[in-house]
């Protein structure tokens, strides 16, 4: 029986390839699992290695994260060290509705044309992380 009723929430799994645990949840392939509902988050620290070339991967990135249904919270912007070493680059971080949408914006048709241009226009380090609901 559950510990919380009816009031648990319950985990999600958008590619329908999940196990059901013996606790109800359902988790991922991959062992991960997340909350139903809960907004996603993609941050990217970003070197930029050619301006031209990275116009242009952000025109393509752009169009791909608003047909997923994300959306800039910051972009380009130059993050102040409050503790820890200063970074050399820009910050990006973009908002998604859930973890299953940001994985499906990844793989997409649509990014991998930015992808095509990424190594040419920029170094970067790209994470994904849940909100906390």
């Amino acid at each position: 029986m559950s510990r919380c009723g009816s009031g648990c929430p319950t985990i999600d799994l958008d590619d329908g390839g999940g196990q059901p645990g013996s606790d109800g949840t359902t988790l991922r392939p991959s062992g991960s699992a997340t909350l139903g509902g809960v907004t996603a988050y993609v941050i990217s620290e970003v070197e930029v290695l050619d301006e031209a070339q990275a116009r242009r991967y952000r025109e393509l990135a752009q169009a791909s994260i608003e047909a997923h249904g994300g959306r800039y919270l910051a972009r380009g912007a130059v993050p102040a060290a409050l503790e820890g070493p200063a970074g050399d680059g820009r910050l990006v971080i973009v908002e998604f509705p859930d973890r299953g949408t940001a994985e499906r914006w990844y793989g997409s048709d649509e990014y991998a044309a930015a992808l095509g241009i990424r190594a040419t226009a920029l170094r970067r380090r790209l994470l994904l992380v849940d909100g906390v609901g």
